[in-house]
């Protein structure tokens, strides 16, 4: 078999569920030297008839800049008004700030500035008529700064379509995270320096300021000191609020008040530094203990490095190896954050059961040898007796024991298993979003294509440790499975027992709600994963009539009957 029969395929596909229509679907292939390909081109020519500006933020700055230099050089062949003058230097500082910046939301700024120069380009003129008659002032060519235009029609590419509509690259780059120690060295920088600091520039990326605020500050600074303090204020406000709370609820107990790290960035004349204090002492960072330098390292290095971007894959070697349970826990829920948040796939590798999370399953990934010892073989389907009648929970189980003790056979929690993978996704969803229901939903594939697959699964699920409860739909495979069951310690609950309109898991989205899923969609697995995670930001997207009917639900499962 040669490398392209065993290609790696990854598919990217996205699903416009309200009108069940696939708007894409590109296929990746991963070459020999581990990077992306796009295997499926295709290109479509697209119409704008939105108007946009004919000069771009940078042109204008362009443009302003260099009508400034040719005011400039008019100060030396034609009398100025004092007043002029005056006003010229005030306007000349502020734009100095704005084309630092570069942004759109500037536009109205450079606008009225402009018309302030020309002002003063026409008063020069007016002042100069009776020392030139003979039209010698030649008044600078000007441009409509505000003038729109209609875009043209193009050709849109996978590669534009992908960055248009979903706001990553089409081309994820794959980084692997390789510790690098942050020294105290590199906590100290220069203002002339501080474009080059690899670390600075995170830490203010980390809390949303561009380095350019910081020296635009200096040069404010040289005539108002009190511009730097007042700056350093506002840098720290946002340290305070983003970077010490976020690392002190990861390092230590978020209960903890007595333990903490603080830092906070002093802006001097000719340094800027940043200082790291442990309640209330200064601490050198090459003495402080390893998971607090791991940690320190990762944030600033992985989390907040400039060159990851939305659509990127971040692979992390055992990212929870130094720190407590608890840490692990709180890691693992952080760096989920962030990558939902940003747009990141953050693909990691662990040894700890702590570091996983049994409501999301379809994360987690073995990988084990083969049986005859030659390569390996990775599962990732984790439902109970699949079609390859493969008990891989049973391997997570075994792989990491700590779940068996603290979630399957845990006395406080109640194990629901479900028909498949997507009646687990939305289950789940809403458990989590009810908070503080001792539910665990586990995923079996489905209740069998015959009477014969039934026994087995039916087989499997009484090997269980503990009293095992089924939720099923409530349609016709349902009652079969349920009057097929004969065993004492499997209790089975029809979806239609606890409300006759419940046949499916669907079948709880009210009809209005614009998240009810087509449950014979090609996708329903993806989409219902898909689901889970969006629900779970955007929580006040959840329609109130569906999740009275998953409340329902669970108020049923909790009932004493069924311990």
């Amino acid at each position: 078999m040669n490398y392209e029969e065993t290609i790696p395929l990854i598919k990217f596909i996205y699903k416009d569920i309200k009108n069940n229509q696939e708007k894409c679907n590109i296929q990746y292939i991963l070459d020999k030297d581990g990077s992306l390909q796009i295997k499926n081109h295709f290109e479509k020519q697209e119409e704008y008839d939105e108007k946009v500006f004919k000069y771009s933020i940078k042109d204008v700055i362009e443009w302003l800049d260099n009508y400034f230099k040719w005011l400039d050089n008019t100060k030396d062949n034609y009398y100025w008004d004092y007043p002029d003058i005056h006003g010229y230097n005030e306007y000349k500082q502020s734009f100095d700030k704005i084309k630092k910046l570069k942004n759109e939301e500037n536009r109205i700024e450079l606008r009225d500035l402009y018309y302030k120069l020309k002002k003063i380009e026409s008063n020069i003129f007016e002042y100069n008529k009776p020392y030139y008659p003979y039209n010698e002032f030649k008044k600078y060519d000007c441009i409509d700064i505000n003038e729109q235009v209609k875009r043209k029609k193009i050709k849109v590419t996978t590669e534009d379509m992908i960055k248009k509509d979903y706001g990553i690259n089409a081309i994820p780059k794959i980084i692997f995270y390789e510790e690098t120690n942050i020294e105290q060295q590199d906590l100290v920088t220069t203002p002339s320096n501080i474009k080059n600091s690899k670390f600075f520039n995170a830490l203010f990326k980390s809390i949303g300021i561009d380095v350019y605020e910081i020296l635009n500050t200096y040069n404010i600074a040289n005539i108002n000191q009190a511009k730097r303090r007042e700056k350093a204020d506002d840098i720290n406000k946002k340290i305070t609020e983003i970077i010490n709370t976020r690392f002190n609820d990861l390092f230590f107990k978020k209960n903890d008040d007595k333990q903490k790290y603080e830092f906070q960035i002093i802006l001097e004349e000719t340094k800027i530094i940043l200082d790291i204090r442990y309640n209330d002492n200064v601490r050198y960072i090459e003495k402080q203990s390893k998971g607090f330098r791991w940690f320190f390292n990762f944030f600033f290095n992985c989390l907040y490095n400039s060159n990851i971007s939305a659509g990127d894959i971040v692979l992390i070697d055992e990212p929870d190896i130094r720190l407590s349970i608890p840490g692990r826990k709180d890691l693992r829920k952080f760096i989920k954050n962030f990558a939902i948040d940003n747009g990141i796939t953050f693909i990691t590798t662990t040894h700890n059961p702590s570091f996983l999370d049994i409501d999301y399953l379809e994360e987690i990934r073995i990988i084990k040898a083969k049986k005859d010892d030659i390569g390996v073989e990775i599962q990732n389907d984790f439902s109970v007796g699949n079609d390859n009648e493969v008990d891989t929970l049973s391997e997570i189980i075994k792989s990491f024991g700590i779940l068996h003790r603290d979630i399957i056979t845990n006395p406080n929690n109640k194990i629901i298993f479900v028909e498949g993978i997507s009646d687990y996704h939305y289950l789940t969803a809403f458990k989590i979003l009810q908070e503080n229901i001792n539910i665990i939903f586990l995923p079996f594939n489905g209740l069998g294509k015959n009477l014969d697959d039934m026994d087995n699964k039916i087989k499997i699920l009484s090997k269980f440790p503990q009293p095992v409860i089924i939720l099923i739909d409530g349609d016709s495979s349902g009652n079969t499975f349920k009057n097929q069951c004969d065993k004492d310690n499997i209790n089975i609950i029809k979806l239609s027992d606890i409300k006759p309109e419940f046949k499916t898991i669907e079948d709880l989205f009210d009809s209005d709600d614009e998240h009810k899923p087509n449950k014979d969609d090609e996708y329903k697995g993806l989409i219902a994963k898909s689901f889970k995670y969006k629900i779970l930001k955007n929580k006040e997207n959840v329609c109130e009539k569906t999740q009275q009917n998953f409340n329902e639900v669970f108020n049923y499962i909790i009932k004493d009957k069924y311990k």
